[in-house]
């Protein structure tokens, strides 16, 4: 363990971390296990998957990059449900789109980092609604009583609104008052 403290101290390993800035809440939990490579197999390889994807950078068309970093600060972290909620539902949502974004991105960086995205059929299952945003919405076709109390909702919606017109049309006809853009809801007595 001294050694390696020793080794960070003189390589300046410290400096080079604090400019680190992981985007990811992954990238961020694993960017503190240093870690010194002593098989020149494998410091090569990770050297070479740097040159790649610097020249990947380097060679994109502008905001390309920007793209790639809006997203990957957008993925959640995902832990591991035996259930999921609707709360976590969204979540795997969420990371879903933006990983599929990263994966359309970069697609010359595909092979060499596997970032096929093979989630699909999921991704298309949790946009039934037709929306492909990262927000969860559970589509009425999900189910058919989820339909039925939406449809009354609205109407009850709408009984509403017609009732506060007509109230009011009452009392700036009867008053002169006009409250039509007031925000306040008529109460029966």
């Amino acid at each position: 363990m001294k050694n390696f403290e020793k080794i960070l101290k003189f390589s300046e390993a410290e400096y080079v971390l604090n400019l680190y800035k992981p985007l990811t809440t992954y990238g961020r939990k694993n960017k503190n296990k240093n870690r010194i490579f002593d098989d020149i197999n494998e410091l090569n390889t990770y050297l070479n998957l740097i040159e790649k994807t610097m020249k990947f950078t380097q060679n994109s068309n502008e905001g390309i990059v920007e793209k790639i970093c809006f997203h990957l600060s957008r993925i959640p972290e995902i832990d591991k449900f035996d259930k999921l909620n609707s709360a976590e539902i969204m979540l795997v949502k969420k990371f879903l789109v933006n990983y599929k974004e990263i994966s359309r991105l970069t697609t010359p960086l595909k092979k060499i980092f596997n970032l096929n995205f093979d989630s699909v059929s999921l991704l298309k299952y949790l946009e039934l609604s037709g929306k492909k945003t990262e927000t969860f919405y559970i589509s009425e076709k999900y189910d058919e009583k989820l339909k039925e109390l939406r449809k009354n909702i609205r109407n009850i919606e709408y009984k509403i609104s017609k009732y506060k017109t007509e109230f009011l049309s009452k009392i700036k006809k009867n008053h002169n008052i006009d409250f039509f853009y007031e925000r306040f809801c008529p109460a029966s007595k």
